[in-house]
């Protein structure tokens, strides 16, 4: 029988539909000092043991086997779901429909099927809301389907959308050398890319999985109707990682590109999708990615503009990065030597171009061609030969190109990452750090990027990825600046913006989304009645050959930093003896060649990269007493936030293939850092380095491996004097079994009064810079509230906040908003009148060298007068660092 617990019924619907879903994950046993573990036949327990090194296998889904019932029927028209024949057509409106028809259909009796699985009375009421959502999902589908059917703009936006994406993943797979007989991976020097014609629609092998079009149908309503109910509802993709979440998104973001040009032609220009990211790091991977997707859709503009098609407009397609000036420059010319300009001068003096590339894109997204080579390239007199490089730059202009002549793309790439650009030519496709959107109150032109001050509408489409990491005091701070773009938008274009949001690791997202959007939420898929299967993705229960294997290790008697070296040196010596044993494959070999080693802090992840010079190669030594050796010294790649080495090159390394004569890397000691963004098919093996204190960056990180197709291999090391560590070693297998039930709930409080105290003050002159007209440096001393236009913005962003609190027992938070807003209003109101007694009045802030009364000051600088708030510039940056002195 399985292991006693109580009855208790959780309180929170979130809790009980939890409960119901793993319902049939129960332990049968607990350990005290030692991990527990059971074999089940059956669905009966028969045996009960203890074990000192406890393993659990995690099964991978499986996302292309739809079916009723794990072995039930199964969906056989599975040519709907082949990118090139919906790119090309080759189904008419009224097939298309019919065959998405049969698709819901199928889903439909899958639906029915739940009612059959038999459930706790006490959850039987939840087990019908589960369902509910799942026909709610149904329906708007149907919905989407309808309208590829009668509309005609929506099914050619559809199929452009569609082929777009298929030639992006054909681009894609030449670029990375994917698809090379010669083995070669990309990115390659000058010469050296594939450039031969690509017959598109003779590209069969890629296709949809099932959810990705099925999230593609239930959106469509609310892309083609901007007052459509859907509208303002937080759609939320929430899949395992490496399902192809982005794709999803990717797929949704080029339908509603091509939608707006197709319906509102010129104004249809301008910034029509927002992406925002967490971390730098990540911001500037995907920018990369991104941009293979954005110069299809560039790549099929002029193709039809050649045939005397112009309904995509004559502006290009364009992809703009707003990160930051660590990642990319803010100006063109600065004066100083972090210009764009300046940059690119010193570049081609550089004599390692490549590891010295200030700039956040490392090759052409279309033919996977370096655009700075490894070493300085030098014509015959020695004078740096540009044609190797593809970034040029004056004092007022900059470009970046393919250099290699055969590429479409060789006389420029439509990308952007300059601010001054931005500002100047809002591009098509915005993606950036959440945290820069914190400087768009300080600069007057910032605006442009919601649509004030230009010829096109603002943007219709907003997508947050990692939805998760939008939490605690980032996301609360995030709910208040969200809340002041979303009023400049819907002023601009008297409606909002769709918002679309992605995770693979999420609870209670219905009120996290509230307090972000100030809307209602849509997960999907919706989840089924049991875990293992959701219609769109069925658990792989039993194969070990896709699963991920997790083992435990809790060291007793040596210090931790100790008992760690010994588990990576026994990891890479066992290996290298599988290998010389002649037991791997050469897929095999390669995948666990390569150990990434993760850290909860920068002090483990130091004393490891130091061990990996002394104490692991006298390990392995010990170990490798009676065989071969691993080869030594170890090819080591640390990577952490702040890394020396740029992310391009860093994913490119963790990428080569190992072979005997030209080694990967052998150990890749890490940070949080990985637990996004890095997906390398090729790695399989990691060792955690203590419990991670979240679950979803535990989930996260350790899924970095095993994508591939070699199973991988989690060792996770725990300190036995960390209460914590030990009872997670002690529930490894019941922890194991479900634990994406034990992700940890996110918070967010826009209305707390640390939060208000912070970034109210910035919502407001956001609002009144960009939407009420006033958006010059010394308009500060021209508000007014009373002007009616001022005051029903001031009112619109007021009602936006409260709308993040809508349950009658959070009246205290909805008073708390409106009388901060009030005060803020105020104080704006008497520093105008104390600002006349300063040369030039109140200015929003204060340029180089001057002095007077600036409405914004940089957080932590001391407030002359006593006019002025202190003012963020990154949403990251919420607390106040102390110098302190001996």
């Amino acid at each position: 029988m399985p292991y006693p617990s109580s009855r208790f019924i959780p309180p929170t619907a979130e809790e009980r539909e939890l409960r119901l879903i793993y319902g049939e994950q129960r332990p049968f046993a607990a350990g005290h000092g030692v991990a527990a573990d059971w074999t089940l036949a059956g669905g009966v327990c028969t045996e009960v043991c203890t074990s000192a090194l406890p393993a659990a296998h995690v099964w991978r889904p499986r996302f292309d086997s739809l079916r009723v019932g794990l072995n039930g029927e199964v969906f056989e028209a599975k040519g709907i779901f082949e990118v090139c024949r919906l790119a090309y057509t080759e189904f008419s409106p009224a097939e298309l429909a019919n065959n998405f028809q049969e698709l819901v259909s199928f889903y439909e009796r899958w639906i029915e099927s739940q009612h059959t699985i038999e459930v706790e009375q006490e959850l039987k009421a939840d087990s019908q809301v589960i369902i509910g959502r799942c026909k709610q999902s149904a329906a708007r589908m149907r919905a989407g389907i309808e309208l590829l059917r009668t509309n005609t703009v929506a099914y050619e936006a559809f199929a452009l959308a569609n082929r777009a994406m298929l030639m992006s993943m054909c681009h894609a797979n030449r670029a990375t050398g994917r698809d090379r007989l010669d083995g070669r991976q990309g990115p390659f020097p000058l010469g050296d890319a594939d450039l031969s014609p690509i017959d598109y629609k003779a590209q069969s092998q890629h296709a949809w999985r099932p959810f990705q079009l099925a999230f593609m149908l239930q959106l469509l309503p609310s892309l083609m109707d901007t007052h459509h109910p859907d509208r303002e509802i937080v759609d939320v993709i929430w899949f395992a990682t490496g399902g192809g979440k982005t794709e999803a998104y990717l797929l949704a973001a080029a339908f509603e590109l091509v939608r707006r040009r197709l319906v509102n032609g010129l104004a249809g220009g301008g910034t029509a999708v927002m992406n925002r990211y967490t971390y730098q790091f990540l911001t500037a991977d995907q920018f990369q990615r991104t941009a293979g997707m954005i110069c299809a859709l560039e790549l099929i503009r002029q193709s039809l503009s050649g045939d005397g098609i112009n309904r995509l407009g004559s502006s290009e397609f364009k992809i703009g990065l707003f990160a930051g000036e660590k990642v990319s420059p803010n100006r063109i010319a600065s004066g100083f030597d972090s210009g764009a300009f300046e940059l690119c001068t010193s570049l081609f003096e550089s004599k390692t171009p490549r590891a010295e590339n200030p700039f956040p894109i490392e090759s052409c997204p279309c033919c996977g061609t370096l655009l700075v080579p490894d070493e300085r390239a030098e014509t015959p007199d020695g004078f740096v030969d540009k044609s190797f490089y593809g970034f040029s730059s004056t004092a007022n202009s900059f470009v970046t190109r393919c250099p290699e002549e055969e590429c479409p793309f060789h006389g420029g790439l439509p990308i952007s990452f300059i601010d001054e650009e931005l500002y100047r030519n809002p591009p098509s496709f915005l993606l950036g750090t959440i945290d820069k959107f914190a400087m768009i109150p300080w600069n007057g032109e910032a605006g442009r990027l919601l649509g004030v001050g230009t010829k096109f509408h603002p943007p219709s489409l907003v997508i947050q990825d990692e939805l998760h990491l939008i939490s605690g005091p980032l996301g609360t701070l995030a709910g208040i600046y969200e809340a002041a773009f979303e009023t400049v938008m819907s002023v601009v274009a008297n409606g909002r913006p769709k918002v679309v949001g992605s995770t693979a690791t999420i609870r209670n997202a219905a009120s996290q989304c509230r307090r972000i959007y100030g809307r209602e939420t849509s997960i999907f898929p919706s989840p089924g009645i049991r875990a293992k299967d959701s219609f769109f993705a069925t658990l792989d229960e039993g194969e070990t050959s896709r699963s991920r294997l997790y083992v435990g290790i809790m060291a007793q008697g040596v210090r931790p930093t100790i008992a760690v070296s010994w588990a990576i040196a026994a990891v890479l010596q066992g290996v290298q003896d599988l290998d010389v044993q002649g037991r791997l494959t050469n897929q095999e070999r390669d995948s666990y060649w390569t150990l990434m080693a993760y850290h909860n802090s920068k002090r483990e992840l130091g004393r490891i990269t130091n061990a990996t010079r002394d104490e692991i190669p006298a390990r392995v030594q010990v170990y490798a007493s009676r065989s071969i050796e691993r080869p030594m010294p170890l090819k080591v790649l640390e990577l952490k936030a702040n890394s020396e080495l740029p992310v391009p090159q860093a994913r490119q390394l963790l990428g080569q293939r190992h072979t005997p004569e030209l080694p990967a890397v052998d150990i890749a000691p890490c940070t949080s850092i990985i637990s996004v963004g890095i997906d390398v098919d090729r790695l399989g093996l990691m060792l955690v380095n203590g419990q991670p204190k979240l679950t979803a960056e535990y989930i996260q990180a350790t899924s970095r491996v095993g994508r591939g197709k070699v199973p991988g291999l989690v060792v996770t090391c725990y300190s036995a004097g960390k209460p914590r560590d030990r009872s997670h070693y002690e529930s490894f297998r019941d922890y194991h079994d479900k634990f994406y039930s034990f992700v940890e709930p996110t918070s967010v409080t826009p209305g707390a009064l640390p939060a208000l105290e912070r970034a109210l003050h910035a919502a407001l002159v956001t609002v009144v810079r960009h939407a009420g007209s006033l958006k010059d440096n010394d308009d500060a001393k021209k508000f007014d509230p009373q002007e009616p236009k001022l005051a029903s913005l001031i009112s619109k962003l007021e009602l936006r906040l409260r709308q993040a609190y809508p349950e009658l027992h959070e009246d205290l938070e909805r008073t708390r908003i409106s009388s901060f807003l009030a005060e803020r209003v105020k104080e704006w109101t008497d520093w105008i009148v104390d600002g006349k007694d300063w040369h030039n009045g109140l200015v929003y802030r204060l340029q180089r060298n001057q002095s007077g009364a600036s409405l914004l000051l940089p957080f932590g600088q001391a407030i002359a007068g006593r006019i002025g708030w202190n003012t963020l510039t990154s949403m990251r940056h919420v607390d106040t660092e102390i110098r302190l002195e001996a």
